[in-house]
């Protein structure tokens, strides 16, 4: 017989504790998964390398200037590390005007603004959930970024993650 008259399972070992040891067994195992073998884990490094554009929109001259290759550059608010200037790129600002009436008219030049498009080289984590420069900042297409240089504090729009 499996369970003898003393309520031990092949004369060894007690129900209660062979059911608190299958409890502790299968703890153990949810935990292993859910931190160590789920399907969202990191599958980056640190050092992965992140390159993408941002664009500055309807800046003054000087502050187009102010933007220069080589820059480090920081996000404001976590102070986080979020690339160098690899690439720029100048245009007279345009933008769409509306009439009296209503209608939108074609894009018009904006006298002395201008958009400066950035590429930026970062390093920080690729995985299956995001971007994320200096290991932390999450970056996305379309998203706003308040960053700063030795020269020039300003905010861009990310246009693109190659």
């Amino acid at each position: 017989m499996i369970i003898d008259e003393k309520g031990k399972l092949f004369g060894k070992i007690n129900i209660i504790d062979l059911a608190a040891i299958v409890i502790i067994i299968v703890s153990v195992a949810a935990i292993c998964f859910k931190f160590g073998f789920s399907a969202h884990k990191n599958v980056g490094s640190a050092n992965d390398e992140i390159t993408y554009v941002m664009k500055v929109k309807a800046i003054r001259d000087t502050s187009a200037d102010a933007l220069k290759i080589g820059d480090k550059l920081t996000e404001k608010t976590t102070k986080k590390k979020i690339g160098e200037i690899i690439d720029k790129r100048v245009e007279t600002a345009k933008e769409v005007v509306n009439k009296a009436d209503g209608t939108l008219t074609r894009e018009v030049e904006i006298p002395g603004r201008y958009d400066v498009y950035i590429t930026v080289k970062g390093n920080g984590i690729v995985n299956d959930t995001g971007y994320f420069l200096d290991g932390a900042y999450q970056l996305g297409t379309f998203s706003s970024v308040v960053f700063s240089s030795k020269y020039i504090e300003t905010t861009g729009t990310v246009i693109e993650i190659k």
